[in-house]
């Protein structure tokens, strides 16, 4: 149905709540379901004293444009693209980018993803004018995928799985409401996501409920933005390098791309830079009897970090708005094992990324 609409715009909005009021990423954009191709421009707000601030990226307005499995991200620079393709480090570096290429429609890393794989529950609700509402659920784990990284935590731990005596929990059904026109074509769709923040799921602390909404209209109209051009946009696999691959000592300019948090240009350290790279520290922890948590394992390398810092080149701390950053990752192998390299860095007071300490 959306293929035989050929066109149409969209809102997508994501509000996370907190005692220090609501952060909110909006994205309105237009999308070409018959060429696969989408332009969008995605806002964020985020109000002072908002917990895991940084975790949404930088507040403000970012363009993307998506051709095929390509998305393009609009910078200081110009556009970047990120193909569908790279080395296997920067392949997984770059997967929260590539996620906004949808599969349910042009534009993905919305709620409409989950359209497709949905359970629904009895039969639609038909209204006098011919459209309808329909009640679905999809599981924690896949609607968790919505969520910025280090808002995900464990949910797609095995632990958290089957739901618990609430039904609450990263295991347990979300709800998901779909309204469709007279003529069936998708209109909108929300989402209570806050079950996902039940004790134990990962979600930063003070996060008090998670709700999203998707909506299409316009359909059939004319798309009002050109793509960028493939030939002109800069390739991200040839101009970024992941911080896992810069050695100590080495310099680069942080990319603030939504979903690309852990790559830089690399530059010469004697040119601007808001990061130079300290060391890399690798993390190995073995639960005796209990399962050990992705927070266990970044206060190790935190620890770790600690160190180098302190042995670290007295030079490299001249600029006073330097401090201590880490980021990185840990993977649970099987439940009670957590293995990962985290790279420590300095850079900019109050820059960290999501997953840094400081």
């Amino acid at each position: 149905m959306l293929q035989k609409a050929g066109t149409a715009r969209f809102t997508s909005t994501v509000t996370y709540g907190s005692a220090a009021g609501d952060a909110v990423e909006t994205t309105r954009g237009e999308q070409d379901f018959v060429h696969e191709t989408a332009y969008a421009e995605r806002t964020v707000r985020v109000p002072d004293g908002f917990p895991a601030r940084a975790a949404l990226g930088r507040p403000g307005t970012t363009a993307l444009a998506v051709a095929g499995h390509d998305v393009y991200v609009r910078g200081e620079e110009g556009w970047l693209r990120y193909p569908f393709t790279g080395s296997t480090e920067l392949f997984a570096a770059t997967a929260d980018v590539r996620a906004y290429a949808g599969t349910f429609a042009p534009y993905g890393r919305t709620i409409a993803e989950f359209i497709s794989g949905a359970t629904l529950q009895g039969e639609p609700e038909t209204f006098e004018n011919g459209s309808r509402r329909y009640r679905a659920t999809v599981t924690g784990l896949r609607a968790g995928e919505i969520l910025p990284r280090a808002f995900r935590g464990a949910v797609g731990d095995p632990r958290n799985l089957s739901e618990n005596e609430v039904g609450q929990g990263p295991g347990a059904p979300v709800a998901l409401e779909v309204h469709t026109d007279p003529r069936g074509r998708l209109t909108a769709v929300s989402m209570d996501l806050t079950s996902l923040l039940s004790p134990g799921s990962g979600t930063p602390k003070d996060i008090t409920s998670i709700k999203a909404t998707y909506e299409l209209s316009g359909y059939g109209d004319k798309p009002a933005h050109p793509l960028p051009d493939a030939a002109s946009a800069a390739d991200a696999t040839k101009v970024l390098t992941p911080f896992a691959e810069l050695s100590p000592g080495a310099c680069g300019r942080r990319v603030t791309d939504p979903g690309a948090e852990g790559l830089a240009r690399a530059v010469d350290c004697g040119r601007p830079h808001d990061l130079r790279v300290v060391a890399h520290v690798p993390v190995h922890l073995t639960g005796e009897g209990e399962d050990v948590s992705a927070e266990a394992a970044s206060r190790e390398a935190w620890a770790l970090c600690r160190k180098e810092f302190g042995a670290s080149p007295e030079e490299w701390w001249q600029d006073r708005s330097t401090t201590g950053h880490m980021a990185g990752h840990s993977v649970g192998k099987g439940i009670r094992k957590r293995d990962g390299e985290y790279t420590c860095y300095l850079g900019e007071a109050g820059s960290a990324p999501s997953g840094s300490q400081v």
